[in-house]
C-alpha cells in the first residue's frame, strides 16, 4: 500500500489548521497515513475516511496502536455510496480526494462535494497528475465557476470556493 508523502501530510495538517474546518472527510484511507495527518490537524472536529477495500481499512485501523482517535469514523462502503446520501456534512469542510482515478468518477466527486459546499469549503484532489483522466479532471474542475481559486502543486490541486474575489488560477512549484 501506497501512502502520502511526508510533505504532502504536512501540507494537509497546515490548510486544515488555517481553515479550521468543522469537519474533513477523506475519500481514499488507503493505508492511514493520510487518515493520521488528516485527524490530528482537525482535532476535535469529525473525520470521516471512506475505503471501499475491507483489507485497506482494517490495515488503517490496526495503525493506531492506542486506539482509533476520538475524531475519526472509518466506513468501509464505495465511494459512489457515500456520495448518494446528501446532507452529512458539516460546513465548511475540507475533503480529500484520493481515489478512483479517473475522469468521470473524479468529476462525480466533485459534482457531489460542490454541491454540499459553501464558501469556506476546500477540495483537494491527489494524484491530478496520475493519468491523462486525472489531468483532464484537474483542468474542468478548475474551470468551474463556482471555482474561485484554484491551487496546483503538482501531485495535489486545491480548490476554494470564496464569494466576492476574481477567479485565480496558481502553479507553485512544491
Amino acid at each position: 500500500m501506497i501512502g502520502i508523502s511526508v510533505k504532502h501530510g504536512k501540507f494537509l495538517y497546515h490548510l486544515i489548521n488555517f481553515t479550521r474546518p468543522a469537519q474533513v472527510v477523506e475519500l481514499g484511507t488507503g493505508a492511514g497515513i493520510s487518515t493520521t495527518y488528516l485527524s490530528a490537524a482537525a482535532y476535535p472536529a469529525p473525520l470521516i475516511t471512506v475505503e471501499g477495500d475491507p483489507h485497506r481499512i482494517a490495515f488503517a485501523r490496526s495503525q493506531h496502536p492506542g486506539g482509533i482517535p476520538g475524531n475519526v469514523t472509518y466506513q468501509n462502503i464505495d465511494f459512489d455510496d457515500f456520495i448518494r446520501d446528501p446532507g452529512k456534512i458539516r460546513k465548511p469542510f475540507i475533503a480529500f480526494i484520493d481515489g478512483n482515478h479517473r475522469l468521470e468518477p473524479s468529476l462525480r466527486y466533485f459534482k457531489y462535494f460542490l454541491s454540499e459546499a459553501d464558501e469556506n469549503s476546500v477540495l483537494v484532489f491527489d494524484d491530478i497528475r496520475w493519468s491523462s483522466q486525472m489531468q483532464e479532471a484537474w483542468e474542468k474542475i478548475k474551470a468551474h465557476p463556482k471555482v474561485k481559486i484554484s491551487i496546483d502543486i503538482f501531485f495535489m490541486g486545491i480548490v476554494f470556493f470564496k464569494n466576492g474575489i476574481a477567479k485565480q488560477h496558481f502553479t507553485i512549484k512544491f
